[in-house]
């Protein structure tokens, strides 16, 4: 064809496009010519496709700014380079559907877009499709290859080129995305040469923000990083290993969502992004809290069958649907003996209507969904609700097929599944939905081997990246070590508010049963869901701040966190017109190891609270359309208000409450406090905790009411000060009115004190009424001859003093049981010890 011939076709081809409106700019072939345009439902996003001599390039607009600047598109294979391409023809699609999952940020999902379908040839013959779909709150696209062509990926080209690049929050590229998201310039970016793993955030000159990030990532493909260029703010998705492709083929989708933060959080492109799940009975798929053997144990001695009835008695007291047996159940110990006390363990919890799941490394697994399938089914017929599999650490093609394969076998088994040391997720829990969770998160089991490895704005950055993309399974929830040593990095109510702030089908509680039974938040905790009908973000600021709220049924739970001290105003705009609520308050304390409970009757839309928040701190609101949920009673009783002589200034982050405690203890120096019982007509049990230092193994005493006092242990806290703060909690009955309670050591000293918490063992779960008829942890009393203790804490040992003191004897209890003659007409001081926890009682032999 002579170069006369080939003008005469590009200004006839203009001429035709001009005439039936085509979007065809008449240019000559050096310059860029917009070959095909779509824009998002509600206009507010355009994307530009661009023919420009042989390349094809995308630029992008948000409310006519461009935001996305010529971005190059192509891919080639060993059978044929897509990289030089003609524009074609295309076709246009309007999507608009809904459909329901498991769990999620909604109950019901709403996908609304746009769709270009433009048709390119290349080399030989070959024609390719790029799609791209435009939402409201940003855009994507993929590549699409029909026929039967198969071959190796040689490079895909795919680009986003911010316009505008002022920073940026990302990871530098690890296989299980377990770093932090750090704020970077283009130079800080370029120097990570492993490229960054997604999503990435993006901050515009314009404050607008994006993330970049991909959507359904199978074993068709592999998962790519974001490589920069040598141009600020141009990213490059690079596929992972060696890729092999059959056609038809799809690549995953490149995603770029766009706007403010709170169109960022609330967004669901990524499952929208994903087909539907298979027709099939999905109705087995039930979402839920777990409590957890391997963080509550400190990651330590974690398996034995007292320790697993101890996690599952817990669910089942909190409420929570599953318990979460980690490593180590298929060994052989001293009391546990591998499958057999699985399958023992699944009789005890279905009796208690809790499901157990189990912890495996993915490499029992060969890369073969039969033999998948034989393992799956053998703990499927254990009564095994749902698998936790770790380790896989890729994002190769091969690992992308053995996650597909496996995601086949477990729904075939009926069999829940959270991933572990995984991919991030990519949206395909719609085509999967019993997969419920993934890590993919530099997360709470950290605090386990570094109490100060996750600053509090990390926290923030994953509720506007990591957890945007998909469930988190973080584990959060993280007061303190399993004997008893505070966390003290982020406060308690900043560590209670991630429980809602972060979204996971399978919420897993990293704590000890202890420091959540004796937590004021105990009745919250029972009642957080793990799956949601509606997300709003509230207010955010990248490292800074971010308040969530989600609703369940006619509920609301706000979560908010920070990184400074600031008030969270909280403007309740988003509640529904003309409906009364009621406001459950669980904010900072006195301290961070402290949260404070208050309530407030009759707030509605046009209510603002204001709650002061610490440096790492956090708040938790839920608002109800009922009054009558528990307000919990919890009363704190400062050591330095009953004793000025060794009082001392704490640390000067203030890790004591009011940032002072009390010294000098024992060999005669007593703390002596009282507290008064006013709202209730009989006596009840409390949960009485105390806030420790002690820079060596020292011993008190402890005495209610002038009962007589009885010495306890406490173990060495590594310091004397407000950073070695640890608690050790008593069960204690008080009577209505004026209670005493005196501490010291008659001989030695005592470990220094900060405070006494008293909280009731029950919560009141009505209003105007005393607590109902007590459900005791604890149970002491005697029949006849015959002394009784019920431990419903667990195993316990009791030991039996005389009321000089004097020890007499010590049994242990056998599930939780114990009965004992003892001699008539004596009486006698029975102490119940479960390790952590201490309940004292007198009881007289008739």
């Amino acid at each position: 064809m002579n170069l006369h011939y080939q003008r005469f076709i590009l200004l006839l081809t203009c001429w035709i496009a001009c005439l039936v409106g085509m979007p065809l700019n008449c240019a000559t072939q050096d310059e860029a010519t917009v070959v095909g345009t779509v824009s998002s439902p509600d206009g507010s996003v355009r994307v530009e496709l661009l023919q420009k001599e042989k390349s094809v390039y995308y630029k992008a607009y948000k409310d006519n700014e461009l935001i996305l600047s010529d971005s190059r598109l192509g891919i080639s294979f060993s059978f044929g380079n897509y990289e030089r391409l003609t524009y074609l023809d295309q076709e246009r699609h309007e999507i608009d559907e809904t459909y329901t999952l498991p769990s999620g940020k909604m109950s019901e999902y709403h996908n609304r877009c746009n769709e270009l379908e433009a048709t390119f040839s290349a080399s030989l013959g070959k024609t390719m499709r790029i799609v791209f779909r435009v939402f409201n709150e940003g855009l994507a696209y993929r590549y699409s290859i029909d026929g039967n062509l198969s071959g190796t990926l040689s490079q895909e080209l795919s680009e986003v080129a911010v316009n505008d690049y002022k920073v940026a929050w990302s990871q530098k590229y690890s296989d299980c995305y377990e770093t932090t998201y750090n704020r970077k310039n283009w130079e800080a970016t370029q120097k990570e040469t492993d490229g960054q793993g997604s999503p990435v955030l993006v901050e515009t000159g314009t404050s607008l923000y994006l993330l970049l990030t991909e959507a359904e990532n199978r074993g068709t493909y592999a998962t790519s990083r974001l490589i920069p260029s040598d141009v600020t703010g141009n990213y490059r998705y690079l596929p992972e290993g060696r890729v092999s492709v059959q056609c038809p083929f799809e690549s995953p989708w490149r995603v770029v969502m766009l706007g403010t933060l709170k169109d960022i959080v609330e967004s669901a492109m990524i499952e929208n992004l994903n087909p539907d799940a298979e027709e099939r009975d999905w109705s087995w798929v039930l979402p839920g809290r777990t409590s957890w053997n391997w963080g509550g144990e400190d990651m330590r001695d974690v398996v034995s069958y007292e320790i697993a009835v101890k996690y599952v008695d817990m669910a089942a007291h909190m409420g929570w649907e599953y318990f979460l047996l980690d490593d180590g159940w298929d060994s052989q110990r001293n009391d546990w003996n591998g499958a057999s006390d699985v399958k023992r363990l699944v009789n005890y919890a279905n009796e208690k209507s809790v499901g157990v799941l189990l912890w495996t490394h993915q490499n029992r697994f060969a890369n073969d969904k039969g033999q998948m399938n034989s393992i799956l089914g053998e703990w499927k017929s254990w009564g095994i609700k749902g698998v936790k599999a770790d380790f896989w650490e890729g994002d190769t093609q091969q690992t992308m097929q053995k996650y597909d394969r496996f995601m086949e076998a477990t729904a075939e088994q009926e069999l829940l599944v959270d991933l572990h040391g995984c991919t991030r997720p990519s949206g395909t829990r719609r085509i999967w939905p019993h997969l419920l969770t993934s890590e993919a998160v530099y997360g709470g089991e950290m605090y386990l081997g570094n109490s100060v490895m996750l600053p509090p704005s990390h926290n923030v950055m994953l509720t506007l990246t990591r957890n945007v993309v998909g469930p988190m399974d973080y584990t959060p929830g993280e007061f303190g070590t399993k004997w008893g040593a505070v966390s003290q990095y982020t406060s308690w109510a900043h560590q209670l508010a991630l429980l809602s702030l972060y979204e996971s089908g399978i919420q897993c509680y990293v704590d000890n049963p202890d420091h959540y039974r004796n937590s004021i938040a105990e009745s919250y905790l029972k009642d957080i869901p793990a799956a949601w009908d509606e997300i709003r973000c509230l207010e955010a600021k990248p490292e800074a701040y971010v308040t969530l709220a989600r609703r369940k049924g006619d509920d609301w739970y706000v979560a908010s966190i920070c990184n400074d001290a600031r008030t969270l105003s909280l403007a309740l705009d988003f509640l529904e017109e003309g409906r009364t609520y009621y406001a459950y308050i669980y904010k900072d304390g006195g301290c961070k190891a402290e949260i404070a409970f208050s309530y407030q009757a009759e707030v509605n839309r046009q209510t603002v609270l204001n709650i002061p928040l610490l440096a790492s701190g956090g708040a938790s609101v839920r608002l109800s359309t009922s009054a009558m949920l528990p307000k919990p009673w919890q009363k704190t009783l400062e050591a330095e208000d009953a004793r000025t002589f060794g009082k001392k200034e704490t640390d000067a982050d203030k890790l004591c409450s009011g940032g002072k405690y009390v010294s000098g203890l024992g060999r005669g120096n007593k703390l002596q406090l009282t507290i008064d019982i006013d709202d209730s007509d009989q006596e009840e049990q409390y949960a009485l905790t105390l806030f420790y230092m002690t820079d060596g193994n020292k011993s008190a005493y402890l005495s209610v009411n002038g009962e007589p006092s009885l010495n306890y242990d406490f173990a060495s806290t590594g310091g004397v000060s407000g950073k070695s703060l640890a608690m050790k909690t008593f069960l204690v009955d008080l009577k209505p009115g004026t209670n005493t309670i005196e501490y010291g050591n008659a001989e030695g000293l005592a470990p220094n004190v900060d405070r006494m918490t008293l909280k009731r063992v029950v919560d009141a779960r009505t209003v105007g009424l005393d607590a109902p008829i007590r459900e005791s942890a604890v149970r002491v009393w005697a029949e006849g001859t015959v002394m009784h203790v019920e431990s419903g804490i667990g195993e316990a040992l009791c030991t039996l003093y005389s009321v000089e003191g004097k020890m007499l004897q010590q049994w242990k209890t056998e599930n939780g049981t114990l009965a004992k003659p003892l001699a008539s007409g004596q009486i006698y001081i029975v102490n119940v010890n479960t390790g952590k926890e201490s309940y004292s009682k007198k009881v007289i032999i008739r």
